[in-house]
């Protein structure tokens, strides 16, 4: 009888251990500035908002792993039709010298509605402008392949016109404490991503529980 009064008393206690550590979560949460939204109503989309899943990607242009998903990423979203929405978010990472400057170019490619085409030209052509000194020409040529008109562009990229809204995504990333790229959600859910394969898997997850 001891022994089981004293295992009750335990699990007891650790019950209540447990709900104050669970208050001290939420109010550390709360502290950091509250429920983060994983996505941002103003960022581009692929797929209609009656998706039932979402997916949002945070990425980078300069990051060798982002451009290597593309492919993959399009052919999934694609295959899934109406059933799948893609979300993009801008985090472009420290190290990376011209990833900010990209993210400028295509939200201003993005206030001309070309957003896409600047996103997979800003991809297809990684290689060639991640070096450079200054992108900003390099971006202005390609945007041109993308019929952006070039002038606002070019505006846009130096006068940095679109850095509240990359910062926007960059913040709202740190909060969630994403460490790289690229980060996806599902359904508000990270996963944990290690191949291609495992983003498949939580979406077919996500519409067999939707």
């Amino acid at each position: 009888m001891r022994r089981e009064t004293r295992n009750l008393l335990l699990i007891f206690f650790g019950s209540i251990l447990a709900v104050v550590g669970a208050i001290v979560a939420v109010e550390v949460g709360s502290s950091r500035g509250g429920a983060v939204s994983v996505d941002n109503p103003a960022s581009y989309r692929i797929g209609p908002d009656s998706a039932k899943v979402k997916v949002v990607e945070f990425s980078d242009y300069q990051c060798p792993a982002c451009k290597s998903i593309e492919s993959h990423l399009k052919t999934l979203i694609t295959s899934y039709g109406d059933q799948v929405q893609l979300v993009y978010r801008n985090f472009p990472l420290p190290q990376h010298k011209n990833a900010m400057a990209a993210s400028l170019a295509a939200e201003a490619a993005g206030a001309q509605g070309k957003f896409w085409r600047m996103h997979d030209r800003l991809f297809d052509t990684q290689d060639s402008w991640a070096s450079l000194a200054d992108p900003t020409d390099y971006f202005v040529l390609i945007g041109r392949e993308a019929l952006v008109d070039v002038d606002p562009l070019r505006e846009a990229i130096i006068k940095q016109t679109y850095l509240a809204k990359v910062k926007t995504d960059v913040a709202d990333g740190n909060r969630m404490g994403i460490q790289g790229t690229p980060t996806f959600f599902v359904n508000g859910v990270q996963v944990q991503l290690r191949q291609p394969k495992d983003l498949d898997d939580a979406i077919s997850k996500a519409l067999a529980a939707s």
